[in-house]
């Protein structure tokens, strides 16, 4: 279906002004939300905006795959080899002591070999980035990813641990180069608006949110899941409380940039339906094939729909397990930005 140029996603003739004010107001209104209602908005946010949010993030990143790769083909073979192996060994790692038996210091080591893994095939990728057009001077790329492995073995724990904190904020980071490239009369105004986020994160831990869940009848396992996700469980409740807002306030950033900054600032992502999809030009095969992915992935937002609507436990468990995914996939797109 082909939109109109009036729609939302197509060239939007917004101002600067305007778009930074829509930004910091809903930046406003999602850290009053999540500091009045800090289980309740972690249970609501994901339930309505996990699905559509992968949904178009997966159609942004078509439209940046080229229909040819030519000398970027071995950058992304070896991104969409690590992001799959990284995927599915994710859980096999953290799994392994239980199956056979381990004592629970084991899973130190499974997650250190997976960090390992993850580091060094980041690392690889910034030095493979470093030697295509436009070429960057980043000889100092494996010498810190090095000195990352190791000070990583130190306590394995704690980059699963940022990575659930950093993944929200890479959204901004592929907005700022949307924008330079797409829109640069918003560039300037938006990095300013930027920095209402670290003044709002000030005040929430300086306030404090809410104990409660907001009115949702929030059963113990799925606060417990809450809990253990935000790594609140480390730490007193004083604390683990703040992250737990916090997690939930930068995963509704995360879900307005996606669903609509991104799409507003490029214009890319639903104009014209699928004819900004450079792979789709390559073959009928490609089309088709594309066409019945994007096909799928919209009815997959239904079932996760349904899956948060009849046990919400067991499909954010299986849901956050398959989206180490989607996080890993922003790395290699982010450094073909840059």
């Amino acid at each position: 279906m082909k939109l109109v140029s009036s729609t939302l996603y197509s060239r939007s003739q917004l101002t600067p002004f305007a778009f930074v004010t829509g930004m910091v107001l809903f930046a406003l209104a999602a850290m009053g939300l999540t500091a009045a209602l800090p289980i309740g908005m972690s249970v609501a946010v994901v339930f309505l905006f996990a699905g559509p949010h992968n949904y178009v993030e997966a159609r942004y990143f078509l439209t940046r795959l080229p229909a040819r790769f030519g000398g970027l083909r071995s950058f992304f073979l070896f991104s969409a080899a690590g992001v799959v192996s990284l995927t599915i060994a994710f859980p096999l790692l953290t799994r392994i002591p239980t199956w056979f038996g381990w004592p629970a210091s084991s899973v130190l080591w499974t997650v250190g070999v997976w960090n390992t893994g993850l580091i060094l095939w980041g690392t690889h990728l910034v030095a493979m980035r470093a030697q295509q057009p436009p070429r960057r001077q980043w000889d100092y790329a494996w010498p810190i990813g090095i000195a990352v492995v190791g000070l990583m073995w130190l306590q394995p724990m704690v980059l699963p641990l940022l990575l659930v904190y950093l993944h929200p904020l890479m959204g901004l980071w592929v907005l700022d180069r949307e924008l330079a490239q797409r829109r640069p009369e918003w560039h300037r105004s938006y990095r300013a608006g930027l920095l209402v986020v670290p003044v709002l994160l000030l005040v929430l831990w300086t306030v404090g949110p809410s104990s409660g869940g907001g009115g949702l009848a929030v059963p113990v396992g799925i606060r417990q899941q809450i809990t253990q996700h935000a790594g609140a469980a480390w730490f007193s409740e004083f604390i683990g409380r703040r992250l737990i807002a916090t997690h939930a306030f930068l995963e509704l950033l995360h879900y307005g940039v996606w669903l609509v900054a991104i799409p507003l600032a490029s214009g890319r992502v639903f104009a014209e339906g699928f004819k900004n999809i450079p792979l789709m030009k390559r073959s009928i095969s490609f089309r088709r094939g594309i066409q019945i992915g994007l096909l799928s992935s919209v009815m997959v937002v239904g079932l996760l729909w349904l899956g948060f609507a009849a046990d919400y436990s067991t499909t954010r468990d299986v849901y956050f397990t398959v989206a180490t995914l989607h996080v890993l996939a922003e790395v290699p797109f982010l450094l073909r930005l840059l």
